[in-house]
């Protein structure tokens, strides 16, 4: 399981201060062009009107796009998800692999806006497991208002995240143990 953030994202300062005690949420809708710069937009707005501080990613899909900060949300065009996502209270995202599997990995609840291709199956798998709630990609910003503070607002969402970590964590340590059993018996032996 790849869990590590790509090159491109490493270069990051925290924008905010370490004894800002606000739930922090991660807003990332794909590294990708997704036509997702109006939801990021809906995404920010609704997230500048809660108690709350949040990193949004442009990602490099967006290269050529820019989105404006708010008081309480850093709009970044890169970031390390892997590392904000062990602090953060609620990741925003499009549902893609790689980030449903950081943020479940972390323990993080996931308000889903799947835009296409696999994204729908990942975002029913979140919400069948109780570790998120799902939108539409054209959710308002009231709708995504309300979405993030339930899954900040009940406690149930982060418990099941971090269930699903705990089952991660299981089946990676298991992943290590059937490589290296593997490597025994493909190696060939040395007779001395």
């Amino acid at each position: 399981m790849q869990l590590d953030d790509p090159s491109w994202a490493t270069a990051w300062q925290p924008p905010f201060s370490a004894d800002d005690a606000r739930p922090l949420a991660l807003v990332a809708l794909s590294s990708t062009f997704q036509d997702q710069l109006a939801a990021l937009a809906r995404i920010r707005d609704a997230l500048t009107s809660l108690p709350l501080r949040a990193i949004l990613t442009l990602g490099p899909g967006l290269a050529d796009r820019t989105l404006d900060s708010t008081k309480n949300v850093a709009v970044m065009r890169a970031a390390p998800h892997a590392r904000i996502l062990r602090e953060a209270a609620v990741c925003i995202s499009h549902c893609g692999h790689g980030t449903t599997l950081k943020a479940l990995s972390a323990g993080v609840p996931l308000v889903c806006m799947p835009f296409g291709r696999d994204q729908g199956d990942n975002a029913a798998r979140v919400v069948f497991h109780g570790a998120g709630v799902r939108l539409d990609r054209d959710a308002t910003i009231d709708e995504i208002a309300r979405a993030v503070t339930t899954v900040l607002g009940d406690a149930r969402y982060r418990a099941a995240a971090l269930r699903m970590a705990d089952r991660l964590a299981a089946e990676a340590r298991e992943d290590v143990c059937v490589r290296e059993l593997e490597a025994l018996v493909l190696t060939p032996s040395r007779a001395a």
